[in-house]
């Protein structure tokens, strides 16, 4: 800012305002000094930049989104006077109706902060306009890939690549129910086949191990094309894919079924893998796939080999996780539900189908089995 005299001869200023009375007259040349001062076209306080003209209306873009939470959204403003021209450097003040919904700065910079709806005003000169934000929430983070495999340090509980040179020999290992068979084009080498028809709907093997309250189980399995155990929808119930059992109370049924189940938001979509803990009250039956419905059983019966990997921990507050090809399929942790603490120390699989049709044939091939804890 420059300073400047009315009247020199009587009053002088410099630009750091002193003042030096030369004569009378001074009380007037004050006043034409303030009156005098040069403006910059910026705000002598703050430095900002001064607006060009009155403000008669403001307007905001957009006047409306929607953004996740997390997210930022700039929103710019523009105003101008009764005239329709643009106000140069005209100054905005913003302000959020639920800035627990949503923030906003003194720029205009929006940030989500948790889903809901909040109205961002922007004024100027008693001139306001806003925009109206919806916050949605974020999506989920993409399910992890890569199944548990035993490492070393880990207790292996029991292991079979089921490279055996004869059928006999193939179960030897096993208690077992129905019919299996020997296969030579395995995931590995050998493998073992339970064909399921009129004939023999009732397939499995049985292992015992050591009573394990937190248990992996891990084998690789093969569909025949379009292998369907519900029969084209008559046998809704479907069939036992995999029983882990406890000693004295209750065992587990993973299945594939049509059963609606649950939970809440996560209803059977068809053939899909579920858990359930037969001790437990709470526990929908069944509990369907929960984190990605990408790898059913319909969508892996294609002739081609398949990983499934199950975590089991016994007691309340315990879980069951399904991967499929490495892909986190089913988690039930976060719900907490009773279960009995007896461990698992015996294992059937595949299993029953609930009821046969005639048509139904198919095929499961098992390869690569193995149980452990860590």
């Amino acid at each position: 800012m420059h300073l400047t005299s009315s009247n020199p001869a009587n009053l002088t200023v410099t630009n750091s305002g002193l003042i030096t009375a030369i004569a009378a007259g001074i009380a007037f040349s004050i006043a034409q000094i303030v009156l005098s001062c040069e403006e910059s076209g910026r705000d002598t306080i703050t430095g900002d930049a001064l607006p060009t003209g009155p403000v008669a209306s403001v307007s905001v873009s957009p006047v409306s989104s929607t953004l996740q939470v997390g997210a930022t959204l700039q929103l710019d403003a523009a105003a101008v006077d009764a005239d329709g021209t643009p106000v140069e450097n005209a100054g905005f003040k913003w302000v959020s109706s639920a800035s627990t919904v949503a923030t906003v700065s003194h720029s205009g910079l929006v940030t989500g902060v948790a889903v809901g709806a909040s109205t961002i005003s922007v004024t100027s000169n008693g001139a306001r306009a806003s925009s109206t934000i919806t916050v949605t929430a974020a999506p989920p983070p993409s399910p992890p890939t890569g199944g548990p495999e035993p490492v070393v340090g880990n207790v292996i509980l029991w292991s079979d690549n089921f490279n055996r040179s004869s059928g006999a020999d193939l179960v030897a290992l096993y208690d077992k129910r129905g019919v299996q068979e020997l296969i030579t084009d395995g995931h590995s080498g050998n493998a073992i086949r339970f064909p399921y028809t009129e004939a023999s709907s009732d397939n499995l093997i049985e292992k015992s191990f050591a009573p394990t309250t937190d248990i992996y189980f891990r084998y690789w399995y093969r569909l025949s094309v379009g292998a369907d155990p519900t029969c084209g929808g008559r046998n809704d119930s479907g069939f036992k894919w995999f029983m882990p059992w406890r000693a004295v109370n209750p065992r587990y049924t993973m299945g594939v079924s049509l059963l609606l189940g649950g939970p809440a938001g996560f209803k059977n979509t068809g053939l899909e893998f579920s858990a359930h803990d037969n001790t437990s009250v709470q526990m929908p039956n069944p509990f369907n796939q929960n984190i990605s419905k990408a790898k059913t059983f319909k969508t892996t019966a294609d002739g081609a080999w398949h990983e499934y990997t199950l975590h089991v921990v016994t007691g309340n507050s315990g879980y069951e996780q399904i991967w499929v090809d490495g892909l986190l399929v089913l988690d039930d942790s976060s719900y907490h539900y009773d279960h009995n603490a007896e461990g698992i120390s015996l294992i059937q699989f595949p299993g029953t189908m609930v009821q046969w049709y005639p048509g139904c044939e198919f095929t499961v091939d098992v390869d690569d089995f193995a149980i452990w804890h860590k």
